[in-house]
């Protein structure tokens, strides 16, 4: 966005003003968008549920029978037939790919998740998936549930999904004549409308420049780098990675993250690796 990049250049300009080498590494990325998923009850009575499409859901509609399969393990499947029909699965206890390959190693045409609390859920999939899969609140998926109670039940699911391309960028500062850094310090700057800006993650890219003006002219080992593309699946950091040379990569020590860190009393602090922490 216009925003996006107003932002990008003011952490430039800002580490251009503490006498750092300012660059930008733009990237693009595919980014998926539901159109307004929907699941209709046909069967023995007719209404119509709210879902979210799971994020890299193959589009596609089909209307076929709801099988129940609890957890969605493999043993969930057996004596069932699920062939060309929709499995209803539960959440929990195993992550969404597996619940949906375990769908469709069992021959499913769709697969439909309900949360384990009343309300609705979002969920991402990292599996290339081959069938429409989708999340619906809990009340919705005991109301199904309890319909196949009492006998078959029929559901039209539709996945409507599509794919944007989006640009976007990392903004890296490192000292005048700087060799690989043994230290990066950063966080991501983008943010998304569900959450508060302000505080995810301005109060990152704020400590971080701070950071990087407390050093500007005493040493040329750290390296700032705020990272474009992270709410939407952490993009930025990860092209940052998949470009740096090994030699950079076998020379860093610590890499310093600061998300949200304006809230609270105290600094909550994470290890990433276990030869890290």
């Amino acid at each position: 966005s216009a925003a996006n990049d107003a932002a990008a250049n003011y952490i430039a300009d800002q580490l251009r003003s503490y006498g750092y080498e300012t660059t930008f590494q733009p990237f693009t990325f595919s980014q998926f968008g539901d159109l307004g998923s929907s699941v209709v009850e046909t069967a023995p009575q007719r209404r119509e549920m709210a879902v979210i499409a799971m994020t890299n859901s193959p589009a596609g509609e089909i209307a076929a029978p709801l099988v129940y399969v609890g957890i969605g393990k493999p043993e969930d499947y057996a004596g069932k037939e699920l062939k060309g029909k929709i499995a209803l699965i539960r959440r929990g206890e195993i992550v969404f790919d597996d619940k949906v390959s375990n769908a469709m190693n069992a021959g499913a045409a769709g697969a439909i998740i309900y949360n384990f609390e009343p309300g609705r859920f979002a969920a991402r999939l990292t599996i290339q998936a081959t069938i429409p899969a989708a999340t619906m609140a809990g009340a919705d998926g005991q109301a199904l549930l309890s319909d196949l109670q009492q006998g078959p039940v029929t559901v039209q699911l539709a996945v409507r999904a599509v794919r944007t391309e989006l640009n976007a960028k990392n903004v890296i500062g490192r000292a005048p004549g700087a060799g690989n850094p043994k230290v990066i310090v950063g966080g991501h700057f983008d943010s998304v409308e569900a959450g508060p800006g302000a505080h995810d993650n301005a109060t990152g890219t704020a400590a971080t420049l701070e950071i990087a003006r407390v050093l500007a002219g005493k040493t040329s080992d750290v390296e700032f780098v705020l990272f474009g593309g992270e709410e939407l699946g952490l993009h930025g950091s990860r092209y940052y990675v998949s470009t740096a040379s090994q030699a950079k990569l076998d020379s860093l020590n610590l890499m310093l993250n600061l998300d949200m860190v304006g809230e609270g009393a105290q600094l909550l602090i994470g290890g990433g690796s276990p030869e890290g922490d």
